[in-house]
């Protein structure tokens, strides 16, 4: 009987690999015949953890010789509600629809950004949405979610290869089940270790806050980043200087550029003339996942210019400093996000030295509110130890006789000690 078992389970891993071989093998059934396509000629496979593969059946034309059928398979352990897409801009871009597809009665033309209704290029459920101003790049949405095993299919414009076919970060609709896609966007706050400043002090600098976050879904190429305000509060009155009212020189720095981690990467401060009141837009980064979206030198920003990652604080209460929209790339599985803030000075004379052996501390809190959700542990941090500074006295000063000599054996003999005559 135990062998029976043995078998019919054998038989059931086989027959499961068998499957999935078939399924990432041409032909990719997951397309139904359309168009002179009896299935797809690309298939792009979701994985494990986000893990993206593409996939090209050689024996498949592109249809019309400009457009191709895209298939997709789920294997990724949790739903999938869309995929960042991105390639050439020649000889036609991704999305750049002229009219001909085959899925439905639709005949919107070019880029979706303008007009309303089907291009002809949606699968059952599917909607183009963030296309790029060149219709080079956009997202591609599932609704419903594609299923853990599930598959969908659409068609693009273009001819692109597995090498040329850039799939961003891909998303879980809901948040994914453990090992699915994506993942919570969260941040873990803390301080490192915090100085030691003087009791005396009005103006002492406290120790940075750092955040390391991990998670979420990165922005698609060309998709802009969402805004985030973050506060920070003291527990004691805030004194960083103020360089132009209400701006201060507390700073919120983004991925720490021009330093032993990325010395290459220049700091790039956002609206430094503030003619934006301090706050900038900034696109996904170019690859779509997460990593490089504060890097000036990679460009692909647009219009709005090299991608700041420097921003000024400004003093929204006696206590508190806020960075008013931060545009804040969720870094996905595929990089971590660092914000570190720094320059934050407090008054410690405020509140003083401890009487006890336990020093008085200076306590911060962090708040962030954004249009996505962001889980922050430990926002609450000691930030510095208050100490009395360095006491002096003055002591009375000895009598000397004017002109008659003192210690002068010492001029002769150094071994001597003061006030002795030999």
């Amino acid at each position: 009987m135990k062998n029976i078992v043995r078998a019919m389970v054998l038989g059931g891993v086989l027959l499961a690999s068998a499957f999935l071989a078939n399924a990432q093998s041409p032909p990719f059934n997951q397309c139904p015949p359309s168009s002179g396509n009896t299935s797809c000629k690309v298939l792009i496979v979701v994985g494990a953890g986000g893990a993206v593969t593409v996939l090209v059946d050689a024996a498949q034309p592109y249809f019309g010789g400009e457009d191709v059928y895209v298939g997709v398979l789920n294997n990724s352990g949790g739903p999938l509600s869309n995929l960042p897409l991105s390639g050439p801009t020649t000889p036609d871009p991704l999305f750049g629809f002229d009219q001909d597809g085959t899925l439905n009665s639709g005949t919107r033309g070019y880029c979706p950004t303008s007009g309303t209704g089907l291009t002809g290029y949606e699968g059952p459920g599917v909607t183009f949405t963030n296309v790029s101003t060149n219709c080079a790049s956009g997202t591609v949405n599932f609704s419903p979610a594609i299923a853990n095993g599930g598959t969908s299919y659409f068609q693009l414009e273009g001819s692109p290869t597995a090498s040329t076919l850039v799939v961003g970060a891909p998303n879980s609709g809901g948040g994914a089940s453990s090992g699915g896609v994506g993942g919570a966007l969260q941040c873990v706050a803390n301080a490192g270790v915090p100085p030691t400043v003087r009791a005396e002090g009005l103006t002492e600098l406290v120790g940075d806050l750092i955040l390391n976050c991990t998670g979420g879904v990165p922005t698609s190429v060309n998709g802009v980043v969402p805004q985030a305000n973050v506060t920070v509060f003291l527990n004691l009155n805030i004194t960083s200087r103020i360089t132009s009212n209400p701006f201060t020189e507390a700073l919120l720095i983004l991925d720490e550029p021009h330093s032993p981690t990325n010395p290459t990467v220049p700091l790039q401060v956002c609206d430094p003339s503030n003619v934006n009141a301090g706050v900038c837009t900034v696109f996904g980064s170019p690859t779509g996942n997460g990593i490089g979206t504060y890097n000036p030198l990679l460009g692909g920003n647009g219009a709005n210019g090299l991608r700041p990652n420097v921003f000024q604080g400004r003093l929204t209460g006696a206590n508190q400093v806020t960075f008013f929209g931060v545009p804040f790339d969720a870094p996905g599985t595929n990089t971590t996000r660092i914000v570190r803030i720094t320059n934050l000075r407090a008054n410690a004379n405020q509140s003083g030295a401890s009487s006890t052996l336990i020093p008085t501390t200076i306590t911060a809190f962090i708040s962030i509110t954004s249009s996505t959700s962001v889980a922050l542990n430990n926002p609450q941090q000691t930030v510095a130890f208050i100490q009395p500074g360095l006491v002096s006295s003055v002591r009375s000063a000895l009598s000397f006789i004017q002109c008659v000599s003192a210690n002068s054996d010492i001029a002769t003999n150094p071994a001597n000690g003061l006030n002795t005559t030999g």
